[in-house]
């Protein structure tokens, strides 16, 4: 807090050569005069700080926004969701429960960036929302509209019957198949492929359902298609389901036979794989997966010639191998994949690989022995480690990834420094896993422990970037916790005051209807 207790984001709102001071006008008044009215009351103030472009947000919209919510004289917002990368739609009316703040996005464009200031009428009321805001408060909101979407039309094509919905226009039914793909799009960047693979299934039913009324007509409806099995194509492979993808990366082939994105959908779902002679299609592949298990040789490798063959290989490098059939299946062959004798075909490409031998290697021997391994061959087995993690984070098995770094962390508190000189280098090792352990656990939605981590990393390096954004971040989610945690407290309080108050009517009025006012 600075002087005459005007905080210094609030120092922007006096003039360079006028310091602020008690007599004078509050940093929130001084900011209401440069901002414009937006009802004419005087309850809604904007100032616009980075113009957007295009329309303004319609009524009934879907909006993607980041706002901080601020109380005068304070530094830190009382609500924010500015910590989320992908922050979720809010449907006009229904999510957005500030009056304020609907009003003000209603004024607003894409990428628009601008300051308000709600009464309370607008606002919180007369009763606040304590402990976040106290009675009668006068906030500050600053809110950048990412996006948005125009839902009424899906909003109302949805209410109605079958019978209305195929009544619909057909420019009307293309707004709302457009307006799915949208929202298809969205959750899909979001990686929520699941509710991304729905929108789309919807889309296609809506157009498979619409009786054409000639050929023209149909034709045009099916090149519309051809976006939704393309896109659906590529969620179901981000899914890790290969034949759902082909089905429909074949039916955007039947529409156009030379598309490039439906003939690459199709390959990814069946390359790098095992072939038998005079066979087009593989008896065996995991080519549709994106990040492919690591396999242990010797032990998860079970083809003799494979394993043979990947020794040969360096990392990136794609090779064909033809095994006979005592370096594949043998005599027997393995029906009814292969046939007895058979020779196959393999194409491999090796994406990586980890050397493992010393991490098998130490964790064979016992506890005593563990500890009287030179330091050096410690310090190779904590590095496979990392990247073991490093590779489970960024295929998202964020547990397997925290047991992974959590088994470093172990090995290198394990170890007795000889000195103060080796006790120091131990101590900085661990740094970049207190860091991968606070990422593991914000993503695994568990931010007291990813506050915990962050902090053991600051203990080491106490301006470290990294462990500081860290520490934001955990207490940012926690912080918006809690603020659900206290709003949902105070409407279940409300209710119970509200039907105490119904009851007490009831008791002492003569009349059968009574109205349960929120008080």
């Amino acid at each position: 807090m600075s002087k005459n207790g005007v905080p210094p984001r609030l120092q922007q709102f006096y003039p360079v050569d006028e310091r602020p001071s008690p007599d004078r006008q509050s940093p929130y008044q001084r900011l209401a005069r440069q901002m414009q009215d937006v009802l004419g009351d005087g309850g809604v103030l904007k100032e616009v700080i980075r113009e957007g472009e295009g329309p303004l947000v319609p009524e009934n919209a879907s909006v993607a926004v980041h706002y901080s919510g601020y109380l005068e004289y304070a530094d830190r917002p009382f609500d924010t969701n500015c910590y989320m990368k992908f922050p979720r739609l809010m449907k006009l009316g229904k999510d957005v429960t500030l009056w304020g703040l609907e009003v003000g996005l209603l004024t607003m464009k894409k990428g628009e960036f601008s300051r308000f200031l709600f009464l309370p009428r607008y606002a919180y009321g007369r009763l606040g929302c304590p402990p976040l805001t106290p009675p009668s408060a006068t906030v500050l909101f600053e809110v950048q509209l990412i996006d948005f979407l125009d839902s009424a039309e899906v909003d109302d094509f949805f209410s109605r019957t079958p019978d209305e919905q195929s009544e619909v226009p057909l420019p009307r039914l293309l707004k709302v198949v457009d307006t799915e793909r949208g929202f298809g799009n969205r959750l899909f960047n979001q990686r929520h492929y699941e509710d991304a693979k729905d929108r789309y299934k919807q889309a296609v039913t809506l157009l498979k359902n619409r009786e054409p009324v000639d050929e023209v007509q149909k034709r045009d409806i099916e090149a519309l298609k051809l976006p939704f099995f393309l896109n659906l194509s590529l969620t179901l492979l981000r899914l890790e389901q290969p034949a759902k993808a082909l089905a429909y990366g074949k039916k955007a082939l039947e529409i156009d036979a030379r598309n490039t994105k439906a003939l690459f959908r199709c390959g990814q779902a069946i390359h790098y794989s095992g072939y038998l002679e005079y066979a087009d299609r593989p008896f065996d592949t995991n080519c549709y997966m994106k990040f492919p298990r690591l396999m242990k040789l010797g032990k998860d490798v079970t083809l003799w010639g494979l394993e043979v063959g990947l020794l040969t290989m360096k990392k990136g490098e794609f090779s064909r191998f033809l095994f006979l059939p005592r370096y594949a299946y043998g005599r027997l062959g393995c029906p009814p994949l292969t046939p007895p004798s058979a020779t196959v075909l393999f194409e491999v490409q090796l994406i990586d690989f980890l050397d493992s031998a010393e991490v098998d290697d130490f964790f064979s021997r016992t506890p005593d022995e563990q500890s009287e391994v030179p330091l050096p061959r410690l310090l190779k087995v904590v590095d496979t480690e990392r990247g073991f993690g490093n590779r489970l984070f960024n295929q998202r098995h964020y547990e397997d990834a925290k047991d992974r770094y959590k088994q470093a962390v172990t090995l290198l508190k394990n170890r007795e420094p000889v000195d103060e000189v080796q006790k120091r280098d131990i101590e900085a090792l661990k740094l970049p896993f207190f860091l991968n352990l606070s990422l593991t656990l914000l993503r695994l939605e568990q931010p007291a422990k990813a506050l915990a981590y962050g902090k053991k990393a600051l203990e080491i390096d106490a301006r470290n970037t990294k462990a500081l954004f860290r520490c934001g971040q955990a207490s940012a989610i926690q912080r918006e916790t809690g603020s659900r945690a206290v709003n949902s407290k105070s409407k279940t309080q409300q209710l119970m005051h509200n039907l105490i108050l119904l009851l007490a009517l009831m008791k002492t009025s003569s009349f059968t209807r009574c109205v349960c006012v929120t008080i």
